[in-house]
């Protein structure tokens, strides 16, 4: 056990514990109270600092506070719920704010329960020494037995064997408030007494036991709750009809502790949902009882933009936006009686127990996305927001709550895939794509390390106008041992997934910058310039920018040589680490271009607001060029908007000749596209750029 701790903070503590129990028939007072309730706070304190707490010195404490004869029961659930509330605080255990919140919750519940514990175990064995007492002091004397009688803290009754109340002392009495008025001890019972209980209760009256012992529930006349600990026995004398004794302990404070970490260990604190760990036990109690008819649905889902809506007002709004959901959700399950639960952060599930088929399922879920897209005000917030959910049913034989929660979490992310904001059906393809992915990130991450695994491909960007080769953009592709040369399509959703994307991108930016500056040199092509791009999981990273700035500086490249190119999507939120990262990169000198641009719906405000130097126009909006109306008026569109905010636009797969002299005729002067070339390794690419450099020697190119 660590050192003993004392400070002005356990001073005060022990000055609050002391003013609290005072008034509760504590045996002594004042100072002396003080000392001895400092001697028991600094114990406290010091288990409360170590590593590991030892749960015995809190049950020892509990233990010599009944022996030393604080036996009220109000000592208890006064100093408990003290305890839990500011022991915490003011203690001297401020240097526990180093470990994480829920380390110091745990080991102060573990102290506190020890603690109720330690003091429940001895005041059973005083019970037991009070029981014994009145025996024997029936037996030595009426006298004595009716001082124990009046005066002991412990409330008695005395029955006949019929139930007849025949006597019942001061402090039952006080503990009941009135309800000892009723005649029979049969008054007390209640259609939720514990099972059995009653029972117990008349094998005692009956001879069979010699004691019984049960909680009991009892409202009091003006409707307060009382729980008690009610030992029962039976006193022989002579030949005189026996008597009933019960001996009562109120042990309200108690029940309500335990139910409180219950309720802490069982729902969720802020949505006061079930939490994963009551939600797991009974998806498994059910799953574990399941015949060959049962069938078992889930609805597993998450909120899309929820990371945005904390980044952007904070977590005191993100808080109150998941128990606004939290709320949305129970309402829609309140009248079917399906199990609702938080899981963590943002996710949610959804247990159906026995659905027809899946079609039940997802009807739920559509309710689930009716409900949470449905626009609420969060103070001066208006926000709305989507869901993505997998959806899973099947038969609840053989399942295991680990397959169901792994193939819901697959089929989550397959929703997420689809445009979020909907549901998707599980089907056995996924699992199939899931176990491709997990191997693929596997073999991404020795790819990484391992020289020659990866290698960079450079899509050449032409001049419509004059044919010059006016940039490259680099593409990865990864050499796989097994698989072949795999593009980026292949194997970008398992580096997503692995959380590898900002490793993979730091591979590219190194690789890229030490082409682009050596083909500079070889050239003398100083404004030359390499588009890599650059994933959304980077983008938001604290330490993006210092990367890219250091790569720069070790491939010895000019920073206006390199332009990134991030997804549409990632910017249209008000991210504010991502708009942070974007500002400082154009204060380095780098340029950012929008890739994909016109996919994502990026309002005008957001565009004029980003620090962004060009528009890629998707090669969705380019393939049919010169033979679809509406993809001409998209383009159109995104070129004129590039020129009214003086940003250079840039086709990206252009293949045809009459999409290139659309997009020159529409003022687009920029492409890229199998056209021109295919994306080409890096010697291929450098023997064109040899060539092009020989004919402006020669005078062939202006």
């Amino acid at each position: 056990m660590s050192s003993g701790i004392h400070t002005v903070d356990t001073e005060r503590f022990v000055g609050e514990w002391a003013t609290a129990i005072e008034g509760h028939q504590v045996p002594i007072h004042g100072s002396e109270l003080a000392r001895y309730l400092d001697a028991a706070t600094t114990r406290l304190a010091s288990e409360l600092h170590a590593e590991e707490p030892d749960s015995a010195v809190a049950q020892g404490i509990g233990a010599e506070l009944v022996a030393d004869g604080f036996t009220s029961p109000r000592v208890l659930g006064t100093s408990v719920e003290l305890f839990t509330s500011r022991f915490d605080e003011l203690s001297g255990c401020r240097a526990l704010e180093c470990r994480p919140i829920e380390e110091r919750r745990a080991h102060l519940a573990r102290l506190v329960g020890a603690l109720t514990v330690g003091y429940c175990a001895a005041l059973r064995d005083l019970l037991v020494e009070v029981e014994r007492g009145v025996h024997q002091a029936l037996d030595a004397s009426e006298v004595r037995a009716q001082k124990i009688f009046d005066e002991s803290p412990t409330g008695i009754s005395i029955t006949t064997i019929g139930g007849q109340i025949v006597d019942t002392n001061v402090a039952l009495q006080k503990m009941f408030q009135g309800v000892t008025a009723k005649p029979d001890v049969r008054d007390f019972s209640t259609p939720d007494d514990p099972p059995g209980v009653w029972t117990r209760h008349d094998e005692v009256i009956s001879g069979r036991r010699s004691h019984a012992r049960g909680e009991w529930r009892v409202t009091r006349d003006d409707g307060t709750e009382l729980w008690t600990d009610v030992t029962v026995s039976l006193i022989r004398n002579g030949d005189v009809d026996p008597l009933v004794l019960y001996l009562v302990n109120d042990i309200t404070d108690q029940h309500r502790w335990q139910q409180a970490l219950l309720l802490q260990a069982n729902f969720d604190q802020l949505t006061e949902l079930p939490n994963r760990a009551q939600f797991l036990r009974k998806l498994t109690g059910f799953l574990a009882h399941a015949g060959r008819a049962d069938r078992v649905g889930l609805c597993y889902f998450d909120l899309d933009g929820f990371k945005e809506i904390n980044d952007s007002f904070g977590h005191p709004v993100g808080d109150r936006v998941l128990v606004e959901i939290a709320d949305r959700v129970r309402a829609a399950m309140k009248s079917e009686g399906h199990c609702a639960a938080r899981l963590g952060g943002d996710e949610f599930a959804i247990l159906v127990e026995n659905p027809a088929d899946a079609h039940v399922v997802s009807a739920i879920a559509e309710r689930i996305l009716k409900a949470v897209s449905a626009p609420f005000r969060i103070g001066e917030h208006r926000l709305r927001l989507s869901s993505s959910i997998g959806v899973v049913e099947r038969s609840a034989l053989g399942t295991t709550a680990d397959e169901l929660l792994t193939d819901a979490d697959t089929t989550l992310y397959w929703a997420k895939e689809q445009g979020k904001g909907c549901w998707v059906l599980f089907d056995a393809s996924m699992r199939a794509e899931r176990t491709r992915n997990a191997t693929l990130a596997r073999d991404l991450r020795v790819a990484i390390v391992d020289k020659g695994a990866l290698v960079l491909h450079y899509q050449p960007e032409f001049d419509l106008r004059t044919g010059r080769i006016l940039g490259v953009e680099a593409l990865i592709r990864w050499a796989h041992p097994q698989l072949g040369l795999l593009q980026p399509g292949e194997f970008l959703t398992a580096s997503d997934t692995a959380n590898l994307a900002p490793a993979l991108d730091r591979w590219v930016l190194a690789t890229a910058f030490r082409q682009i500056a050596a083909w500079q040199a070889d050239f003398d092509a100083p404004d030359l310039v390499v588009r890599v791009n650059v994933s959304a999981a980077h983008l938001i990273t604290v330490d993006f920018v210092d990367t890219v700035i250091a790569a720069i500086a070790e491939a010895g490249a000019r920073p206006d040589s390199v332009c990134l190119e991030v997804p549409e999507h990632s910017i249209l939120g008000d991210d504010a680490r991502s708009t942070a990262n974007l500002y400082a990169l154009r204060d380095n000198g780098i340029q950012v271009a929008i890739d994909d641009f016109g996919t994502g719906y990026s309002s005008l405000a957001r565009l004029k607001a980003l620090p962004v130097n060009a528009l890629k126009i998707d090669r969705g909006f380019v393939h049919d060029l010169g033979a679809s109306q509406n993809d001409l008026a998209i383009v159109t569109s995104i070129i004129g908007l590039a020129n009214s905010f003086d940003l250079e636009v840039i086709a990206e797969g252009v293949e045809t000749a009459v999409a290139a002299a659309t997009l020159t005729d529409l003022g687009c002067h920029r492409a890229q596209g199998f056209l021109f070339s295919k994306p080409i390794p890096a010697d291929q690419m450098g023997e064109l750029l040899r060539a092009e450099r020989a004919k402006d020697k020669c005078g062939g190119a202006d």
